[in-house]
């Protein structure tokens, strides 16, 4: 009987449990990253593993399997193989997903005695088994030792240097490989939301309304700024996007993000984070003492948002409602908001983007209008910005709107030409 032994973590799932257990935990408190580094100082990742999914809650059916995989192993599960499922993750994680999945005739994991990983799992595998009587499926480097002592490996988006590393060990014979294509560089700009970046272009708008187009030190500053303020952004946007992988992994379209669908790993959302955060503030300081300060209150408002404001209703609303009210659902996982807030939220949104319309149109008729040689001009820019505001929330109410309001107005033809006629005309105005 031919015997397969799957790896867990970045092969049957595409994520790592210990760091989903970490995440999780996080989000629920903040202050489990002390605790973190004192159960690894005392116990080592035996403990660290234990702790963490003591704590760790989650729900099987939502985790980002390999499909491709999970197909091949069904497959052989129906032609008469005996599947097993090898991973370091903590043993109360795999049962619960060995569970769920219902392929594996038994599940070996770390406990409160082994860390199952690498030589570790090669020597576990090969007293259970017998070396060269399994067949085993990995997807790292960790996974060369076990590989080596498999009669047969089943190759999982394995890197460049794992694939070079197998061919150097002539005495593994590669029976499968799976590669996912994906674009790595595309996910990780989707991760980052470069698309939202163009929020910050308004930095540039005093520079227009204050008639100073002509300054090329200011232009320098502010676009400095400019990346500074999106720099932190994308370290915003990342710390939700992994506070929020569980909830974002149960929506129609969240789903999809890159960290929610493995596309990008945890990891490397995590070390995107410092590294945002540092290359942001050393922008900023070679602008100016104040505006380090503006930056740091935005990262404490938006670090706020991330663990406590984003439950509060009415702090976070509209679209994404409308489709909680097609899928039949009341209230949306972890937001303060529910369906029935639906009617007064709509109210509340509408009411601030004409309130936003009026405050331009007082600015225009201020004693600041000499700034523009032809005032006229910017008159019109009312009636655009009354269309745009009127357009998109018809959208919103019709259920067309795309729960990332900034992404619709990028791509759609209407939003755009609302916005280059304004552009257009205010630039006319002014000089």
């Amino acid at each position: 009987m031919k015997r397969i032994v799957v790896d867990l973590d970045g092969t049957l799932v595409k994520t790592d449990m210990l760091y989903e257990s970490f995440i999780m935990n996080l989000s629920r408190n903040p202050l489990i990253l002390f605790l973190c580094f004192y159960w690894l100082i005392v116990g080592g990742k035996v403990l660290l593993k234990s702790k963490l999914a003591d704590r760790y809650e989650f729900e099987p059916e939502f985790l980002p399997y390999n499909e491709e995989l999970l197909n091949y192993l069904k497959k052989e599960k129906n032609n008469g193989s005996a599947l097993y499922l090898a991973t370091a993750t903590h043993e109360s994680i795999a049962n619960k997903i060995s569970a769920y999945l219902g392929l594996f005739i038994d599940v070996f994991a770390t406990n409160n005695v082994i860390n199952l990983s690498g030589k570790n799992k090669a020597e576990f595998l090969n007293k259970k088994f017998g070396t060269g009587n399994y067949l085993y499926v990995g997807n790292s480097s960790v996974d060369l030792p076990i590989w080596l002592s498999a009669g047969a490996a089943v190759c999982v988006n394995i890197s460049s240097k794992v694939k070079n590393k197998l061919l150097d060990y002539k005495k593994i014979q590669v029976e499968h490989v799976f590669i996912e294509k994906k674009s790595r560089i595309k996910s990780v700009l989707l991760m980052l939301r470069v698309h939202q970046w163009c929020k910050n272009l308004l930095l540039f708008v005093p520079l227009v309304t204050a008639n100073m187009i002509g300054q090329i030190n200011a232009w320098l500053l502010l676009i400095a700024a400019f990346f500074s303020f999106s720099f932190l952004a994308s370290f915003v946007y990342i710390l939700n996007d992994l506070l929020d992988l569980d909830s974002d992994r149960k929506h129609i379209t969240k789903c999809r993000r890159p960290l929610a669908s493995g596309n990008v790993s945890i990891i490397t959302g995590l070390v995107s984070l410092p590294l945002l955060f540092a290359t942001s503030v050393f922008v900023a300081f070679l602008i100016s003492e104040r505006f380090v300060g503006c930056l740091l209150i935005y990262f404490v408002v938006t670090t706020l948002y991330s663990f406590v404001l984003k439950r509060i209703v009415i702090i976070d609303c509209l679209a994404e409602l409308k489709n909680l009210e097609r899928q039949g659902r009341d209230k949306s996982d972890k937001r303060g908001y529910k369906l029935c807030d639906l009617p007064m939220l709509s109210q509340i949104g509408v009411a601030s983007g004409y309130t936003s319309t009026l405050i331009f149109a007082l600015y225009v008729n201020s004693g600041r209008i000499s700034l523009f040689n032809h005032p006229t001009f910017v008159y019109f820019c009312g009636p655009v910005l009354v269309y745009w505001i009127t357009y998109m929330f018809f959208k919103t109410n019709r259920g067309e709107m795309d729960e990332d309001p900034v992404i619709f107005a990028v791509r759609n033809k209407h939003s755009l030409f609302s916005g280059l006629l304004f552009c257009t005309l205010f630039v006319i105005g002014v000089l």
